[in-house]
């Protein structure tokens, strides 16, 4: 894209934006920038490219090796044993198992029952890596999140790299590496961050799309970017799809390039797209006509009001403000600058961020469903934002001046003394029995706060990054291999099924009686197999032991006789137990359960039935 380079007219003063004389220029992009807002401006040298060049070439190399130990730190550091799986991990995982183990690759199931709310990438993924590895554990599972993590830190810290140089790149990477939403997504067997790292690739294609490109190139982007799109469609349905294409549309309109969205039209990329978007649904409704219900409730019944749950329109607010830390601060601070160039100096790279973040914020808002991961395809721009302010940080710095006034490190103190107390407190709330624990990790994490930040404040940035570091490489480590595997709330469940496993020995087949997609299906590992409530199935291979909830223990027993093996702790009617009943049922047997909460003890009945006669051999 080309980038304005119109000089300002506007007066330079000291909390006003400077004009050309007093900005800083970068030879490499030939984009004006404006000087900090913020204390006294003063005059930035307009060949600092140069000296950096020749005098902060260890700072740059030892800032560099930081942020790649960094993003290694935070993706594999106790990637196994941080947490067991959790609900939605357990979706992908035990799907990608059964495809390894039957060579089903069409029909993901979850514990023999077909499950096709979500496309199957996720399912091809994990069950590649099974057959690789010859097993799923859960840091095996997490791995591809991780180097996606790692690749999609690597890819904004290049886009900024282009628009800011050598500081605005690495501070993007250092940025996308320790963000909220890569320290909790980026570590967890989900399509998510893959599905990021498609749709903000193929943005960065279509930002760096030139005026005049060659025929042979423009034909590469397009087929790249249409390849992305169908892996995305594979991960998510439209979503990918939705956040890429429709910002680009409303972009050429609002440049009033309406002529350019006929390279939409490739032709190459169009028929990898569609393969992408048909193949997979035709081979499952082949086997399964009524999946398109399920697809329906999927994709369009989201949207509507009504069917899930309806969320206020500011529900993404506070998500996003968390997902961004500890780099919020830096992502605000760089939006004004932004907007000025984007609408009053017409640079297509800004304009270009702001019309694609504010379409994205709009399919959101639409949809009466909403979710804190909907908004990953977003955040990574955000912090491209924050690279700006960050490398115009390290330029002042280069020249000798303090990169913020005395008056803002002190207000930002306190907001970090603030908010500390104020995370701690709620920590404490929920895990009271850990409050030391937490209260160390608080003074660790206010105390390297403050230091980098007066060390800033000295201009001696290497000290504060090398000291940045330390702080959160210490806090995260102990985080996450210390505070959550304690704190896990499916942790007694996965004991539960250990026990189990030892209970009932590792061939039996225990059948999971109104169990659903809970993750104790992945704990118990296989064979396992669920039997759904309504309407009323067979229970299939004859077997003695039932995993069930608490709450059906009275109807199962009134039907076949039995004793409790095992129980998860406490007193919840949901808890799980383990039954041995007095005889093996199976076959054409069939439980059928009334609703829950019909009557405090739920009946139950055996009838013999022939299992073919509502239940096809791809159900059961």
């Amino acid at each position: 894209m080309q980038h304005s380079t119109e000089p300002t007219t506007a007066p330079a003063g000291p909390e006003t934006v400077p004009t050309t004389a007093d900005a800083q220029s970068s030879p490499r992009t030939g984009r004006t920038a404006p000087a900090l807002g913020w204390g006294p401006e003063t005059e930035l040298d307009a060949d600092f490219v140069a000296a950096d060049r020749d005098q902060h070439r260890r700072a740059r190399w030892t800032c560099l090796a930081l942020t790649v130990l960094v993003g290694l730190f935070v993706s594999f550091f106790a990637l196994n044993d941080y947490r067991v799986p959790t609900k939605h991990e357990a979706y992908a995982m035990v799907p990608a198992r059964e495809m390894a183990a039957t060579g089903d690759w069409i029909v993901p199931t979850f514990a023999g029952r077909p499950r096709l709310e979500k496309p199957p990438l996720a399912y091809w993924t994990l069950g590649t890596m099974t057959l690789l590895l010859g097993d799923l554990e859960p840091w095996q599972a997490r791995l591809p999140s991780a180097f996606s993590s790692l690749a999609l830190a690597v890819l904004t810290g290049l886009w900024a790299g282009r628009r800011f140089g050598w500081a605005g790149g690495i501070a993007a990477g250092a940025c996308v590496a320790t963000s909220g939403y890569l320290v909790s997504f980026g570590r967890k067997a989900e399509i998510d961050v893959l599905l990021c790292l498609t749709t903000t690739t193929s943005l960065f294609l279509l930002a760096h799309e030139p005026d005049d490109e060659p025929a042979r190139r423009r034909l590469l982007r397009w087929t790249a970017v249409y390849a992305l799109l169908g892996l995305s469609w594979l991960a998510k349905w439209h979503y990918g799809t939705a956040m890429v294409l429709g910002p680009y549309v409303v972009f050429q309109l609002v440049q009033r390039r309406p002529r350019r969205l006929l390279r939409l039209l490739q032709p190459v990329g169009l028929v990898l797209f569609a393969a992408c978007v048909v193949v997979w649904p035709y081979l499952v409704l082949r086997q399964l006509p009524a999946a398109t219900d399920v697809w329906w409730h999927e994709t369009v019944a989201r949207a509507l009001p009504g069917v899930f749950r309806d969320d206020p329109w500011y529900y993404y607010l506070p998500h996003v403000v968390s997902l961004t830390m500890p780099w919020t601060p830096l992502v605000l601070w760089g939006l004004p600058a932004s907007w000025r160039r984007a609408w009053r100096d017409a640079d297509e790279h800004d304009r270009f961020l702001w019309v694609t973040i504010g379409v994205q914020t709009a399919i959101l808002l639409m949809s009466s469903n909403k979710h804190r991961h909907y908004l990953l395809a977003m955040l990574p721009l955000l912090s491209l934002f924050a690279a700006d302010v960050a490398s115009r940080l390290v330029h002042r710095m280069q020249h000798g001046r303090a990169p913020f006034s005395r008056r803002l490190a002190v207000v930002g103190s306190l907001l970090v003394l603030t908010g500390t107390v104020f995370g701690w407190r709620r920590a404490v709330a929920d895990w009271p029995e850990w409050s030391h624990l937490f209260a160390g990790l608080a003074c660790l994490g206010v105390g390297a706060t403050l230091a980098t930040t007066w060390l800033l404040r000295a201009r001696r940035g290497l000290a504060a990054a090398v000291v940045a570091t330390a702080g959160f490489l210490v806090v995260h480590g102990v985080v996450h291999a210390v505070v959550m595997p304690r704190i896990d709330e499916n942790g007694p469940t996965a004991a539960f099924a250990e026990r189990v496993r030892e209970t009932i020995g590792p061939d039996d087949e225990p059948r999971l009686l109104g169990i659903g997609t809970e993750p104790v299906v992945e704990y118990l590992g296989s064979p396992a197999r669920r039997t759904d409530l309504f309407p009323p199935e067979p229970l299939g291979h004859a077997t003695r032991f039932v995993v069930t909830h608490h709450e059906r223990v009275d109807g199962v027993f009134a039907a076949v006789p039995g004793r409790v093996l095992l129980a998860e702790p406490g007193d919840d009617r949901k808890r799980l137990v383990l039954l041995e009943l007095d005889r093996p049922v199976g076959g054409s047997d069939r439980v059928a359960v009334q609703p829950a909460g019909t009557p405090a003890v739920v009946a139950a009945t055996l009838a013999n039935r022939d299992a073919s006669s509502d239940v096809s051999p791809s159900q059961r």
